[in-house]
């Protein structure tokens, strides 16, 4: 019994010392990004004016071509919407931007007109006015430990009463 004891223990502590998954792994970005929905084919192009931006503070050109006349095109910058445009006879457009509040990094600029969509990167210096965290939110700097936590004390727990089982189990037999 001080064996199954002692492996327990081992185990807990090998657990809590090199970690796993639920001890933190690699964090999730926040806030998290929508990703794109899918689309059936490319209609178009686009481009950018600027591939690097002061967010917040700057704005800039965003065009294409090869879209469908007459349909408006929406342009979204890190999943919100930014802008839109209407194709000329060609299917191009051009329309200027006024920058979001995003955060220093690299953001993507899509542009939809039905189910087609067509993307462009974007790389924001500085941080915007809301800084890292977002809009209104508080920046998330580490893990989510509360089921690492849960998992310790499980087995610890286990332990502990492994350990008091084979107490008087050792008791009893003397």
């Amino acid at each position: 019994m001080k064996r199954t004891a002692l492996i327990i223990l081992t185990t807990t502590a090998l657990v809590a010392l090199i970690g796993g998954p639920a001890f933190g792994g690699s964090p999730s970005p926040y806030p998290p990004s929508p990703s794109p929905s899918p689309s059936s084919s490319v209609a178009g192009t686009v481009t950018v004016s600027d591939r690097t931006i002061d967010c917040g503070a700057d704005s800039f050109t965003v065009s294409g071509s090869g879209w469908a006349p007459g349909q408006t095109v929406q342009i979204f910058f890190a999943g919100d919407q930014v802008g839109s445009a209407t194709p000329d006879a060609q299917g191009d457009f051009s329309v200027q931007v006024d920058s979001p509040d995003a955060p220093s990094g690299t953001h993507t600029l899509r542009a939809e007109q039905g189910g087609n969509s067509a993307s462009a990167q974007v790389t924001c210096t500085g941080d915007g006015a809301v800084g890292a965290a977002g809009a209104g939110g508080i920046a998330f700097t580490g893990a989510n430990i509360m089921t690492a936590l849960l998992i310790l004390i499980g087995l610890l727990a286990a332990g502990a009463l492994t350990l008091a089982y084979g107490r008087r189990r050792g008791n009893a037999a003397h």
